[in-house]
């Protein structure tokens, strides 16, 4: 992952003052026309995600161009930009997009971005249109050793608006990432992790320190778009004196693969 969490793809839209003609090489001087040039491309550095080299291929991206009014000018797949365009001088928004936003997947997300160009007939132009996507990542990894001492372990997600009172569950299997959508200021993720302790590591002494057969922790993050929020869960197994004290926790916040972890003490709540 080298930036995923989530950054799709880098569109370019050059606007200059040349003019030109839709179906020749542009002309010049053409009063009260000017010439829009349009490049797209994806971003070098795209990380993984949902089948990455679908949001590294141009041709899945959709391009909109759009007048003033609302008027969609020209609509155009991403492979397939005109290498120029005669327009009417005035102002135009651009648009690039690909993919689906829900308010919760594991094989989509939209990446979307829009700018905006002035056409002029004797001027120049430059436009960027950075798409990016309009969800975080949420994943999990628990520690093999998990199995040794719990029977059943799980993680419900929950809280962003999107969602309203639905649950994400993430099993004790589960390996792809959950893609929520969220608004552009971000969102407070509940995760809920879910335990089961086997009967053999419940001790007496364990049940004085307020561990019970069924628990849960609850841990709650400001998630932003275009970020991750990984748990990683280990249990916490006192081997000299053989008693079980919870779970660690550590949390994963970075874009890529290379692990910064905040620790947080054993605990286990009710």
């Amino acid at each position: 992952m080298k930036k995923l969490t989530i950054k799709c793809a880098l569109v370019s839209l050059l606007v200059s003052g040349a003019l030109c003609s839709c179906s020749s090489e542009p002309e010049l001087n053409t009063p009260g026309y000017g010439h829009l040039r349009l490049n797209l491309e994806t971003a070098k550095d795209f990380t993984r995600a949902v089948n990455e080299a679908d949001y590294t291929n141009v041709a899945n991206y959709t391009v909109e161009l759009r007048n003033d009014r609302g008027d969609l000018v020209g609509s155009y797949r991403g492979d397939n930009v005109p290498s120029s365009l005669l327009l009417p001088i005035g102002t135009y928004s651009v648009k690039a997009y690909y993919g689906t936003e829900s308010a919760a997947s594991r094989n989509s997300f939209l990446c979307t971005g829009t700018n905006y160009a002035n056409i002029l007939s004797d001027g120049e132009a430059e436009v960027t249109v950075t798409c990016s996507p309009t969800s975080g990542k949420l994943a999990a990894k628990f520690a093999p050793e998990m199995a040794t001492y719990y029977s059943d372990y799980y993680i419900t997600y929950g809280g962003t608006a999107a969602l309203q009172s639905n649950l994400l569950t993430w099993t004790k299997t589960d390996t792809e990432p959950w893609y929520v959508l969220l608004n552009e200021k971000g969102e407070t993720v509940t995760a809920t992790i879910h335990l089961v302790v086997k009967d053999e590591y419940l001790t007496d002494e364990a049940k004085t320190q307020g561990i019970q057969q069924d628990g849960t922790v609850v841990k709650t993050y400001t998630l932003m778009r275009n970020k991750a929020w990984t748990l990683n869960i280990a249990p916490n197994y006192n081997t000299s004196k053989g008693i079980l004290g919870g779970i660690v926790i550590t949390i994963d916040e970075s874009t890529n693969d290379q692990t910064i972890d905040i620790d947080i003490p054993a605990e286990w709540g009710l």
